[in-house]
């Protein structure tokens, strides 16, 4: 018996827990444990109830991370930026026979997937086709009809449109690109 109590001792806290639990939900079940009966209506509940915490409890004990453990932190999605664009944000004197504007990211980004978004109608060029990635999947390219003399202010996602994003569905950081073409001469 000494032997037994010693050894009891030396057991990990929560498997003591869950071993207990165990013996609790034996008893709510209408099991028999020596001379002791669970019979009436309320001790199965009450016994159940106990028997499941314990359970739990010596589960989650089992599972926490010890004293001086590193606990892995979950890593945060570090969303695509924008690495460049074609013109250039800022530029003024852009020539106006531009065929296109290009936007490049710091990775691949998802086939088909876009958010060439409008500040204003009348400060977002003429679209004259579909927007397309490059070979490697990093820069898109719209097609536009640019006029002389105009600014243009186009937005790389939004708040509403974040439809650049990776392979893995992580939106790209907004961004907002402006632009002057050339006057006429």
């Amino acid at each position: 018996m000494v032997e037994l109590l010693r050894q009891l001792a030396e057991t990990p806290l929560p498997l003591v827990f869950i071993g207990a639990g165990i013996l609790f939900l034996f008893l709510a079940a209408g099991g028999r444990f020596g001379a002791i009966s669970v019979t009436d209506k309320i001790r199965p509940a009450f016994t159940g109830t106990v028997g499941l915490f314990l359970v739990i409890a010596g589960i989650t004990m089992q599972y926490r991370p010890q004293p001086g453990e590193a606990v892995p932190s979950p890593q945060p999605q570090n969303p695509p930026s924008v690495v460049s664009t074609s013109p250039a944000d800022g530029s003024t004197g852009v020539d106006p026979s531009l065929a296109g504007l290009s936007v490049t990211f710091d990775r691949k980004m998802a086939d088909g997937c876009w958010s060439w978004v409008a500040e204003s109608k009348e400060t977002f060029p003429k679209a004259t086709g579909e927007p397309a990635y490059s070979e490697d999947g990093t820069t898109c390219t719209l097609p536009v009809q640019l006029e002389s003399g105009r600014t243009y202010v186009v937005l790389i996602n939004s708040p509403e449109r974040k439809n650049f994003k990776d392979p893995g569905g992580v939106p790209a950081r907004e961004y907002r690109l402006t632009f002057t073409t050339a006057a006429a001469e």
